[in-house]
């Protein structure tokens, strides 16, 4: 019986993240057992054509952290995910790992180890761990995805590995269970270089059949997506914007028409004559008014291979050029098809303004089924810019306070931009809003680019508001371009400017410079161009005479902010690492007082130095085992204290509470008789009369100093009171009780004094 394809109601499936999103960090799980994991260091995703978007990783670009009760415990697991490794793949990529109560890995998955073996160990008892791998051909693990499945059942002393639904390795007598995990982890070590998608886990070991369901229902659902559009189009000028001039350029502009496959599947397209409105692959439609009528015929392609129709007027005010290729071709998955169309122009009485451009496909064909023909169509913006009149405009844009944003993924930055008209003596006339040519800025930003501001995704919530009156702002409704208009007859003065804020930018695309575009149209009397500022995406941010890490707000000279667990530097084995790590053979933080001591906080060995100036390492130290030293650097104990030590309450394996403890040795010296009213002053004053004890120790001879602990007793035996104790000192009688008075010898008194 062939199971069913697991789905998010199955009960074993524990976690599910299709690294389609993120929010605040945070990558959700679809299995609806709430298991959401957490990116950290600079982890991205990027668009995909197969999967819409992936988990992407470079070296040390950062990992994943999975909460730990999303894997089993037990008898059973499976893991199941897409990958596609890069071609640079090198060294042990270490894609997921999770670690048990025992502390050794749990669950290790190399996709390859660095001899290009691919390798999984899950179960272990403290001691062993089951292991099975298989030397990897690249192909097989570099380039393209592919369907990666392990799993495992103890009980039946089974493990095996799945590749692209079909059994690839597997073995017998692995009967070690998983034990509860503790931390788990993809790409723990910062080590897999390459994409990763759809990552499940299951608490049972998926069968064959499962396994194969679930790859061809991930296929299914990506076929079912791109099924209603093959095809991704372009339409853009040299600067590789989508832009057509009006200008008084009798040759025209010159255009270029991407078309790209964006299915899995290659598409033929077979061999056809002159292009005509009966025979033809691409049919491209300009909408009414577009292009300048003189420039019609001039129209030409200028790639070698295909043929272009003369413009075809259609009943609706269309304009339609009908494009084929009289070679046959293929066209391979996500490769391009650039044609060059020569001396466009546009027509300029619109004005400035934008439009769309239709381009519709017939006798597409996917190679491997040849009977099926694709047709369909796609939608591409174009703006039209006027570039008659005059072309240096007096107008500067640029960004007030701070022009760099946090790239960190989650922090939502601010910008402020400002228009000005820096001419010394000239009013720029401005058409308002509804004006047949209304004056306009448009502001945008790329994404979806390394250079780009951010995600098409992030770039949604992006918002754009008018600092003053008097000026409208409207979004695109495809793009990340916001339209700003005059509400009345209105100019803007010498020196005035129109400020703009830009909020909720959100960005986690690699940290360098991105361009903020301002285009502006219609200003009476001059050129249509553009402006460009440049903001810094970087994880570190000056506010003024402060700096912020992972905040665009410092409220301090230096302010480090980030989730738990943010990102972990090499090195570095705490489990839960911090915000900031200092590395180096002995890390240390001076701190300078200019009026006072000067201090440091220093790391070498195995302990922890708290330092004063003149260097001085005994006055607090921390060692590895946990025990502190003061006065020591060498503490043999939880606590130990070199001198004397004050305290303003004690408790020792007692309910009474000590608030002073004082204790000392006086050398009497030689003497083999009584003594009468010794005065012992304490240290320090007592608040109150204390309570006090005396203890005796004669020596024989005191050959090596003053320290009666490395000397033999002599045969005498003493007897000590106290006799009166004051907050300043006590008294003390003592008295020879046996032994030899006339013997040579010293008598030391050990004392204790303490306050209630």
């Amino acid at each position: 019986m062939t199971a069913a394809t697991p789905s998010p109601a199955d009960p074993a499936l524990r976690a599910h993240w299709r690294f389609d999103t993120i929010q605040d960090g945070r990558l959700p799980d679809t299995s609806g057992n709430a298991n959401n994991a957490l990116a950290s260091g600079t982890f991205a995703l990027v668009p995909d054509d197969v999967f819409g978007m992936c988990a992407a990783f470079q070296p040390g670009s950062g990992y994943i952290e999975m909460p730990p009760q999303a894997l089993p415990e037990g008898g059973e697991i499976s893991i199941c995910l897409w990958a596609r490794g890069a071609a640079a793949l090198a060294g042990d990529a270490n894609i997921f790992l999770a670690k048990s109560m025992y502390g050794p890995a749990s669950l290790n998955i190399l996709l390859p180890r660095a001899d290009g073996t691919v390798v999984f160990e899950c179960g272990n008892d403290g001691r062993n761990v089951d292991t099975i791998a298989k030397p990897a051909q690249p192909n097989e693990i570099r380039g393209a995805w592919t369907h990666w499945a392990f799993t495992k059942d103890a009980r039946r002393g089974e493990m095996k590995i799945y590749r692209n639904g079909t059994l690839w390795h597997s073995a017998t007598a692995k009967m070690l269970p998983l034990p509860r995990t503790v931390s788990a982890f993809l790409n723990a070590r910062a080590s897999y270089q390459g994409g990763v998608a759809n990552l499940r886990i299951f608490s049972r070991a998926l069968s064959a059949d499962e396994v194969a369901a679930q790859l061809r229902g991930d296929w299914a659902a990506f076929a079912q997506a791109r099924l209603s559009y093959p095809l991704d189009t372009r339409l853009y000028d040299g600067n590789d914007q989508p832009v057509l001039y009006v200008d008084d350029e009798a040759s025209g502009h010159d255009l270029w028409l991407e078309i790209s496959n964006a299915s899995r599947l290659a598409l033929d397209l077979g061999a056809l004559g002159s292009a005509t409105a009966t025979d033809h692959h691409f049919e491209l439609v300009f909408r009414p008014g577009v292009l300048a009528p003189s420039s019609l015929a001039q129209v030409a392609l200028a790639t070698p291979g295909w043929q272009i129709s003369p413009a075809t007027p259609q009943p609706d005010g269309t304009v339609s050029f009908y494009l084929s290729s009289q070679a046959a071709l293929t066209l391979r998955p996500r490769e391009p098809l650039r044609l060059q169309l020569l001396h466009l122009r546009a027509d300029g009485g619109g004005g400035s303004r934008g439009t769309t451009v239709q381009l519709r496909y017939e006798q597409l064909r996917y190679a491997s089924d040849v009977s099926l023909a694709i047709s369909g169509s796609r939608v591409q913006s174009l703006e039209i810019v006027s570039q008659r009149s005059k072309r240096g405009i007096p107008l500067h844009a640029g960004l007030v306070g701070s022009s760099a944003i946090l790239n960190d993924g989650r922090t939502a930055n601010s910008l402020r931009l400002r228009i000005t008209n820096i001419s010394g003596d000239e009013t720029l006339a401005l058409n308002p809003a509804g004006h047949p040519r209304e004056s306009r800025f448009l502001i945008s930003f790329d994404v979806d680019r390394e250079w780009g501001l951010s995600t098409a995704g992030q770039a949604q919530a992006v918002a754009a508001s008018a600092d003053g009156a008097g000026w409208n702002v409207a979004k695109a409704p495809d793009a990340p371009q916001w339209v700003v208009t005059s509400q009345g007859a209105q100019g803007l003065a010498p020196g005035q400017a129109i400020q703009l804020s830009l909020s909720a930018i959100v960005s986690s695309l690699p940290s360098g410079p991105a361009n903020l575009y301002v285009r502006y149209h219609n200003i009476p009397g001059y050129w249509n161009g553009q402006l460009v500022c440049t903001v810094e995406k970087s994880p570190l941010l000056y506010r003024a005479d402060s700096v912020g890490i992972g905040t665009d707000a410092p409220g301090q000279r230096l302010v480090v902010e980030a989730a738990p667990n943010s990102g972990r530097a090499a090195g570095n084995r705490m489990q839960q690492p911090g915000l900031l790590a200092l590395r180096g053979p002995a890390p240390q933080i001076d701190f300078v007082a200019l009026n006072g001591a000067q201090w440091a906080i220093h790391a070498s060995g195995n302990k922890l130095y708290f330092i004063g100036e003149p260097w001085n390492t005994k006055m607090l130290v921390l060692d590895s085992r946990g025990q502190v030293g003061i006065g020591t650097d060498t503490p043999g104990a939880t606590l130990e204290v070199g001198g004397l030590l004050k305290t303003s309450a004690l408790a020792v394996n007692s309910r009474a509470a000590f608030k002073k403890i004082q204790s000392g040795r006086v050398r009497v010296g030689a003497t083999g008789q009584a003594i009468v009213a010794l005065s012992i002053a304490f240290p320090e004053p007592f608040t109150n009369e204390p309570q006090a004890v005396v203890g005796t120790r004669d020596i024989a001879a005191n050959a090596a100093g003053n320290n009666p602990l490395y000397q033999p007793r002599s045969n005498r035996v003493y007897a000590a009171t106290v006799v009166a104790c004051s907050p300043a000192a006590m008294t003390v009688n003592v008295a020879l009780v046996s032994g030899t008075a006339n013997l040579p010898g010293e008598l030391f008194l050990d004392w204790m004094a303490w306050e209630l």
